[in-house]
């Protein structure tokens, strides 16, 4: 499946059963993650622009995160995110 990082119009293909984030680490794309990918910073959030209806549902970590911190449907972690469709995502402060 591919990921559309929107802000530097960037198309990238993840694996199946890896995460956004370790897509974006692969292709260089600056996705800050303080606690390297355990669901408990919140740094690697990005907005889904595009096809979050068709993503899978969040896990009890992510969902948990998104919980406390009031997350909006299309706010995620990358982290924890295995796509198994295509989206559009940017990071929450661009």
């Amino acid at each position: 499946m591919k990921a559309h990082y929107v802000t530097e119009d960037i198309c990238l293909e993840i694996k199946q059963g890896e995460s956004l984030l370790q897509a974006c680490k692969r292709t260089k794309i600056p996705l800050s993650h303080s606690c390297e990918g355990m669901a408990s910073c919140g740094t690697c959030r990005v907005i889904v622009t595009k096809g979050v209806e068709s993503l899978p549902e969040r896990n009890s970590l992510e969902q948990e995160m998104a919980d406390d911190r009031g997350f909006a449907p299309e706010e995620r972690l990358a982290c924890q995110m295995e796509p198994t469709e295509d989206f559009s995502f940017k990071l929450p402060y661009e």
